[in-house]
Protein backbone atom coordinates (compact mmCIF):
# COMPACT_ATOMS: atom_id res chain seq x y z
CA UNK A 1 0.00 0.00 0.00
CA UNK A 2 3.02 2.34 0.26
CA UNK A 3 4.35 1.90 -3.29
CA UNK A 4 4.80 5.03 -5.37
CA UNK A 5 4.51 5.44 -9.13
CA UNK A 6 6.62 7.51 -11.47
CA UNK A 7 8.74 7.47 -14.60
CA UNK A 8 11.69 5.98 -12.70
CA UNK A 9 9.66 3.51 -10.68
CA UNK A 10 10.31 -0.24 -10.72
CA UNK A 11 6.72 -0.99 -9.78
CA UNK A 12 6.15 -4.07 -7.63
CA UNK A 13 9.15 -6.43 -7.43
CA UNK A 14 8.61 -9.94 -6.06
CA UNK A 15 10.71 -13.04 -5.42
CA UNK A 16 9.51 -16.51 -4.46
CA UNK A 17 11.44 -18.85 -2.14
CA UNK A 18 10.00 -22.34 -2.42
CA UNK A 19 12.11 -23.73 0.43
CA UNK A 20 10.20 -21.86 3.13
CA UNK A 21 7.08 -20.87 1.17
CA UNK A 22 7.95 -17.18 1.38
CA UNK A 23 7.08 -14.37 -1.00
CA UNK A 24 9.28 -11.28 -0.82
CA UNK A 25 7.97 -7.96 -2.11
CA UNK A 26 9.32 -4.45 -2.54
CA UNK A 27 9.41 -1.69 -5.11
CA UNK A 28 9.32 2.09 -5.12
CA UNK A 29 8.50 2.38 -1.44
CA UNK A 30 10.21 2.47 1.96
CA UNK A 31 9.50 -1.13 3.06
CA UNK A 32 10.57 -4.65 2.11
CA UNK A 33 8.16 -7.42 3.19
CA UNK A 34 8.11 -11.20 3.55
CA UNK A 35 4.81 -13.03 3.31
CA UNK A 36 4.43 -16.53 4.78
CA UNK A 37 2.15 -18.15 2.22
CA UNK A 38 1.65 -21.25 4.38
CA UNK A 39 0.17 -19.13 7.15
CA UNK A 40 -1.21 -16.60 4.64
CA UNK A 41 0.16 -13.76 6.73
CA UNK A 42 2.77 -11.02 6.75
CA UNK A 43 5.80 -12.45 8.59
CA UNK A 44 8.30 -9.56 8.51
CA UNK A 45 8.72 -6.01 7.24
CA UNK A 46 11.88 -3.90 7.33
CA UNK A 47 12.76 -0.43 6.10
CA UNK A 48 14.88 -0.36 2.95
CA UNK A 49 16.91 2.55 4.28
CA UNK A 50 17.00 4.38 0.94
CA UNK A 51 14.75 6.52 -1.24
CA UNK A 52 15.76 4.48 -4.32
CA UNK A 53 13.35 1.86 -5.63
CA UNK A 54 13.96 -1.87 -5.27
CA UNK A 55 14.74 -3.31 -8.72
CA UNK A 56 15.66 -6.92 -7.90
CA UNK A 57 15.30 -9.40 -5.02
CA UNK A 58 17.20 -12.68 -4.56
CA UNK A 59 16.61 -14.93 -1.52
CA UNK A 60 19.75 -16.76 -0.36
CA UNK A 61 19.32 -20.54 -0.27
CA UNK A 62 22.19 -20.93 2.19
CA UNK A 63 20.65 -18.38 4.58
CA UNK A 64 16.88 -18.83 4.72
CA UNK A 65 14.89 -15.59 4.86
CA UNK A 66 17.89 -13.46 4.02
CA UNK A 67 17.54 -11.51 0.77
CA UNK A 68 20.06 -9.82 -1.54
CA UNK A 69 18.47 -6.71 -3.09
CA UNK A 70 19.43 -4.26 -5.83
CA UNK A 71 18.20 -0.68 -6.19
CA UNK A 72 17.65 1.94 -8.86
CA UNK A 73 20.59 4.07 -7.72
CA UNK A 74 23.06 1.19 -8.07
CA UNK A 75 23.16 0.31 -4.38
CA UNK A 76 22.93 -3.20 -2.93
CA UNK A 77 21.71 -4.37 0.46
CA UNK A 78 21.37 -7.59 2.42
CA UNK A 79 18.12 -7.93 4.40
CA UNK A 80 17.27 -10.22 7.31
CA UNK A 81 13.54 -10.96 7.02
CA UNK A 82 13.09 -13.70 9.57
CA UNK A 83 9.98 -13.53 11.74
CA UNK A 84 9.93 -10.81 14.35
CA UNK A 85 10.83 -13.05 17.32
CA UNK A 86 13.78 -14.71 15.57
CA UNK A 87 15.07 -11.46 14.10
CA UNK A 88 14.99 -9.79 17.53
CA UNK A 89 17.56 -12.25 18.84
CA UNK A 90 19.84 -12.07 15.80
CA UNK A 91 23.24 -10.41 15.76
CA UNK A 92 22.69 -9.42 12.12
CA UNK A 93 20.99 -6.04 11.62
CA UNK A 94 17.82 -5.99 9.53
CA UNK A 95 19.62 -4.30 6.61
CA UNK A 96 23.31 -4.07 5.72
CA UNK A 97 24.59 -2.03 2.77
CA UNK A 98 27.37 -3.04 0.39
CA UNK A 99 29.82 -0.40 -0.87
CA UNK A 100 28.23 1.30 -3.88
CA UNK A 101 30.26 0.21 -6.89
CA UNK A 102 27.52 0.20 -9.53
CA UNK A 103 26.94 3.58 -11.15
CA UNK A 104 23.32 3.07 -12.21
CA UNK A 105 20.15 0.94 -12.06
CA UNK A 106 20.72 -2.67 -10.94
CA UNK A 107 19.09 -4.81 -13.63
CA UNK A 108 19.27 -8.12 -11.78
CA UNK A 109 20.65 -9.81 -8.68
CA UNK A 110 21.26 -13.53 -8.28
CA UNK A 111 22.28 -16.00 -5.58
CA UNK A 112 23.69 -19.15 -7.22
CA UNK A 113 22.81 -22.59 -5.83
CA UNK A 114 26.27 -24.03 -6.56
CA UNK A 115 28.03 -21.01 -5.02
CA UNK A 116 25.82 -20.33 -1.97
CA UNK A 117 28.19 -17.79 -0.46
CA UNK A 118 28.42 -15.70 -3.60
CA UNK A 119 25.92 -13.27 -5.12
CA UNK A 120 25.98 -11.53 -8.48
CA UNK A 121 24.57 -8.21 -9.62
CA UNK A 122 24.28 -6.73 -13.11
CA UNK A 123 24.07 -2.99 -13.78
CA UNK A 124 22.46 -1.15 -16.71
CA UNK A 125 25.92 0.33 -17.41
CA UNK A 126 27.07 -3.13 -18.54
CA UNK A 127 29.15 -4.33 -15.60
CA UNK A 128 28.64 -7.53 -13.60
CA UNK A 129 29.93 -7.84 -10.03
CA UNK A 130 30.22 -10.74 -7.60
CA UNK A 131 29.84 -10.29 -3.83
CA UNK A 132 30.35 -12.20 -0.59
CA UNK A 133 26.91 -13.14 0.74
CA UNK A 134 28.26 -13.69 4.25
CA UNK A 135 29.78 -10.27 4.92
CA UNK A 136 28.99 -7.15 2.87
CA UNK A 137 32.23 -5.59 1.63
CA UNK A 138 33.98 -4.70 -1.60
CA UNK A 139 33.09 -6.83 -4.62
CA UNK A 140 35.07 -10.04 -5.12
CA UNK A 141 35.48 -9.47 -8.87
CA UNK A 142 34.04 -7.47 -11.76
CA UNK A 143 33.26 -8.53 -15.33
CA UNK A 144 32.71 -5.89 -18.02
CA UNK A 145 29.96 -7.65 -19.92
CA UNK A 146 29.18 -5.08 -22.62
CA UNK A 147 29.77 -1.47 -23.59
CA UNK A 148 26.15 -0.84 -24.57
CA UNK A 149 23.25 -0.52 -22.14
CA UNK A 150 22.37 -3.78 -20.39
CA UNK A 151 18.59 -3.99 -20.46
CA UNK A 152 18.25 -7.59 -19.22
CA UNK A 153 20.33 -10.08 -17.28
CA UNK A 154 19.84 -13.54 -15.79
CA UNK A 155 21.90 -16.35 -14.29
CA UNK A 156 21.06 -20.04 -14.43
CA UNK A 157 20.02 -21.46 -11.07
CA UNK A 158 22.23 -24.55 -11.32
CA UNK A 159 24.50 -24.40 -14.38
CA UNK A 160 27.38 -21.87 -14.46
CA UNK A 161 25.72 -19.83 -17.22
CA UNK A 162 24.95 -16.12 -17.51
CA UNK A 163 23.03 -14.18 -20.14
CA UNK A 164 22.81 -10.45 -20.80
CA UNK A 165 20.66 -8.53 -23.27
CA UNK A 166 20.98 -5.12 -24.89
CA UNK A 167 18.82 -2.51 -26.58
CA UNK A 168 21.42 -2.83 -29.36
CA UNK A 169 19.65 -6.07 -30.32
CA UNK A 170 21.90 -8.86 -29.11
CA UNK A 171 22.05 -11.48 -26.37
CA UNK A 172 25.37 -12.55 -24.91
CA UNK A 173 25.84 -15.93 -23.22
CA UNK A 174 28.77 -16.34 -20.84
CA UNK A 175 30.29 -18.75 -18.37
CA UNK A 176 30.19 -17.65 -14.74
CA UNK A 177 33.83 -16.56 -14.93
CA UNK A 178 32.88 -14.10 -17.69
CA UNK A 179 34.19 -16.06 -20.69
CA UNK A 180 31.96 -15.43 -23.71
CA UNK A 181 30.24 -18.52 -25.10
CA UNK A 182 28.00 -17.09 -27.81
CA UNK A 183 26.30 -13.94 -29.09
CA UNK A 184 22.83 -14.11 -30.64
CA UNK A 185 21.86 -11.32 -33.04
CA UNK A 186 19.27 -12.96 -35.30
CA UNK A 187 16.03 -14.89 -34.93
CA UNK A 188 16.58 -18.55 -35.73
CA UNK A 189 13.85 -19.57 -38.21
CA UNK A 190 12.70 -16.02 -38.95
CA UNK A 191 14.64 -15.70 -42.23
CA UNK A 192 17.59 -14.39 -40.33
CA UNK A 193 15.89 -11.18 -39.24
CA UNK A 194 17.56 -9.25 -36.45
CA UNK A 195 16.10 -9.58 -32.95
CA UNK A 196 14.53 -6.51 -31.39
CA UNK A 197 15.87 -4.59 -28.39
CA UNK A 198 16.02 -7.17 -25.59
CA UNK A 199 13.70 -6.41 -22.68
CA UNK A 200 13.81 -9.60 -20.56
CA UNK A 201 15.74 -12.85 -20.09
CA UNK A 202 14.91 -15.95 -18.05
CA UNK A 203 16.70 -19.28 -17.73
CA UNK A 204 14.78 -22.52 -17.17
CA UNK A 205 15.16 -23.62 -13.52
CA UNK A 206 16.85 -26.93 -14.43
CA UNK A 207 17.25 -27.28 -18.21
CA UNK A 208 19.85 -25.40 -20.24
CA UNK A 209 17.24 -23.22 -21.93
CA UNK A 210 16.87 -19.46 -21.97
CA UNK A 211 13.83 -17.41 -22.99
CA UNK A 212 14.30 -13.89 -24.32
CA UNK A 213 11.65 -11.25 -24.84
CA UNK A 214 12.16 -8.19 -27.00
CA UNK A 215 10.25 -5.11 -28.06
CA UNK A 216 9.36 -6.65 -31.45
CA UNK A 217 6.74 -8.84 -29.68
CA UNK A 218 8.74 -12.02 -30.31
CA UNK A 219 9.86 -14.44 -27.58
CA UNK A 220 12.84 -16.62 -28.47
CA UNK A 221 13.87 -19.85 -26.76
CA UNK A 222 17.56 -20.71 -26.93
CA UNK A 223 19.14 -24.07 -26.07
CA UNK A 224 22.75 -25.15 -25.57
CA UNK A 225 24.13 -27.36 -28.31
Amino acid sequence: GDLETGSRSSGLVCAWAAGDASLYAGGHGPTLRRWDLGAEALAAAVATGTDACVTSLSPLEASPRVVFAGFGDGSLRLFDLRDRAAAAGSARPAAVAYPREHSAWVVHTHAHADAPRECASGCVAGDLKFWDARAPGASLRTVDVQNSTMTAFDAHGNAPLLASGSHNQFIKFMARDGDQLNIVRYHDGFLGQRIGPVSSLAFHPTKVLCAAGSTDAVVGIYAAQ
